[in-house]
């Protein structure tokens, strides 16, 4: 069940990575969840809150292409849905 489900998250998140505005409540809807449901079922599962999770799953991905030099560090957060550059060099 755990694998299932953060497969299920994974792809939603990947599907959303470039969305500024994807937050817990988008991945609760389109996991077919209520957001307290989604944040005790990840909890059940050892992993941190849905919040945190989309963090750090943008966070991956950005150091990855960033590890590639596919883009420039402004496009990585464009594309990791980071709204600012700012914010993403925090």
């Amino acid at each position: 069940e755990r694998t299932q489900l953060l497969e299920k998250i994974n792809e939603v998140i990947e599907r959303n990575l470039s969305n500024q505005g994807f937050r817990i409540t988008n991945l609760a809807k389109e996991t077919a969840m209520s957001v307290s449901t989604l944040e005790r079922r990840m909890k059940e599962i050892g992993e941190e809150s849905p919040k945190n999770y989309i963090r750090k799953y943008r966070l991956i991905k950005a150091l990855n292409m960033i590890k590639k030099k596919e883009f420039a560090i402004r496009e990585v957060a464009q594309k990791c849905g980071f709204k600012s550059l700012s914010y993403f060099s925090q």
